[in-house]
C-alpha cells in the first residue's frame, strides 16, 4: 500500500463549517489500495492502519475522514463525533442531523449524496444517494461512523490522469428540535 501526495492521485476538498464562520478548509489524501479491501458496513473495522484528516476539535461536530482507492472505487470512512444525535421518525432533513457529500471531477457534474443516519429513535434515511452508491451508517459510543463506496466511473470526466477530485463534506449538525434546522455545519 503506498500513500499519495496530495495533487499526485487524489484528493479531496473537505470543507466544515462552524458557525457562524468556515473552519480552515483542507484537502484529505486518499491511499491508493489492492481491490476487497474494504467491507462497506458502516463499522470502520477494515480502516484501522488509515490516519484520518481530521475537521473540528472536541466532543461535538469533528469529523475524522478516511479516504482511500483502488481501481474501480473511492472509498470514505467518516467517524462523526456528536453529543447528541438528533433524528426523528419524520426525517425533516433540514432540522436533523445529516450528511451532505458532493465530489466532482473539475467541472463535471459531481456525484451528490444526502443522508440522515440511523440513530435509537430513527432509521437511516437515504434523502439523495444514487443506486450506484454503497453506503452504510453504524452509531458509535461517541457519534456515529458512515462508510461510502463510489465507482470512479461514475464522476464525470473521470480517467486515470485526473490528479483530484474536488468538492466538499458536510456534517449538518443540529442539536435543538426547536430550532428547526441545523445549529452549525
Amino acid at each position: 500500500m503506498k500513500r499519495l501526495t496530495v495533487c499526485t492521485i487524489l484528493c479531496v476538498g473537505l470543507v466544515v463549517l462552524a458557525a457562524p464562520r468556515f473552519a480552515e478548509a483542507k484537502g484529505a489524501i486518499c491511499e491508493h489500495v489492492q481491490g476487497d479491501q474494504f467491507t462497506v458496513d458502516g463499522m470502520g473495522d477494515d480502516w484501522e492502519s488509515f490516519k484520518p484528516t481530521i475537521y473540528g476539535s472536541g466532543r461535538d461536530a469533528r469529523v475524522d475522514l478516511h479516504c482511500a482507492y483502488d481501481d474501480q472505487n473511492l472509498y470514505f470512512l467518516l467517524k462523526i463525533a456528536d453529543e447528541r444525535l438528533l433524528r426523528t421518525k419524520k426525517a425533516k432533513a433540514r432540522a436533523e442531523d445529516r450528511i451532505t457529500v458532493e465530489l466532482g471531477v473539475a467541472k463535471g457534474k459531481p456525484v451528490r449524496v444526502t443522508f440522515l443516519p440511523g440513530s435509537l429513535r430513527a432509521k437511516a434515511k437515504r434523502v439523495s444517494v444514487p443506486s450506484y452508491v454503497s453506503l452504510e451508517d453504524s452509531l458509535q459510543d461517541r457519534g456515529f461512523s458512515v462508510e461510502i463506496a463510489i465507482p470512479l466511473r461514475k464522476f464525470a470526466g473521470w480517467s486515470a490522469s485526473v490528479p483530484y477530485l474536488s468538492g466538499k463534506v458536510l456534517f449538518h449538525d443540529a442539536d435543538l428540535p426547536s430550532d428547526g434546522k441545523a445549529q452549525s455545519v
